[in-house]
């Protein structure tokens, strides 16, 4: 973490962060950052087809054909319809896995039982309605990290100052008008160092 920056406990939505935007014509730039991870925020205590369909726009026959792992901090989940979701929770999302170890893994596999001492179990979490706003960590493997960077470019995410940095400085982006909170910023960029975490964001780009 930078030096000067504050940590913010899991799971909370920082307050006002350093809001980057820039307009870019390949999203799928970042499919490197977001396999690694990246935060979305939600509301709390909602199924994870609540988080997709609802909140992350992620529903409908391209869940069914693409989204076919899903895992819960860790745990393969099989019925997104009761696997809730709750502050600083890590969801991940995969396409096909390869081989015998992908197909185990894959949401309600016929093989999933191959793989039940990992596998999402019920617990304890009360099935109330989805509460106040949070903040989860996500990453995306294989294809949909790919598939869903423009849709997640633009829905905003939030990511750790240094994480971010680290990312432009190996990955060098090719991003157009970018701004920190709505000011101009040269390249190299130095991004809000003495922040925490960011919000990041494509705009449509004006016209020309």
């Amino acid at each position: 973490m930078s030096d000067g920056a504050a940590a913010i406990p899991p799971g909370v939505i920082p307050i006002n962060p350093p809001a980057l935007s820039f307009h870019t014509t390949q999203p799928e730039q970042f499919q490197q950052l977001f396999q690694d991870h990246f935060y979305v925020a939600c509301e709390d205590n909602c199924t994870i087809r609540e988080f997709l369909c609802e909140q992350m726009h992620v529903c409908g026959d391209y869940t069914q054909r693409r989204v076919q792992t899903v895992f819960l901090n860790g745990h393969p989940v099989d019925d997104i319809d009761t696997a809730r979701i709750t502050a600083g929770d890590t969801v991940a999302l995969s396409s096909a896995m390869p081989g015998l170890m992908g197909a185990m893994m894959r949401t309600n596999s016929p093989f999933k039982q191959m793989r039940d001492t990992i596998s999402l179990k019920d617990d304890a979490r009360q099935e109330d309605a989805p509460g106040r706003q949070c903040l989860v960590r996500m990453r995306l493997f294989n294809f949909l990290a790919k598939e869903l960077a423009g849709l997640f470019v633009d829905n905003g995410f939030y990511i750790e100052t240094d994480a971010f940095q680290h990312f432009v400085d190996r990955h060098t982006p090719d991003l157009e008008q970018v701004l920190l909170d709505r000011d101009p910023i040269p390249w190299p960029w130095n991004v809000a160092p003495n922040a925490p975490m960011i919000f990041v964001k494509r705009t449509v780009a004006p016209e020309r």
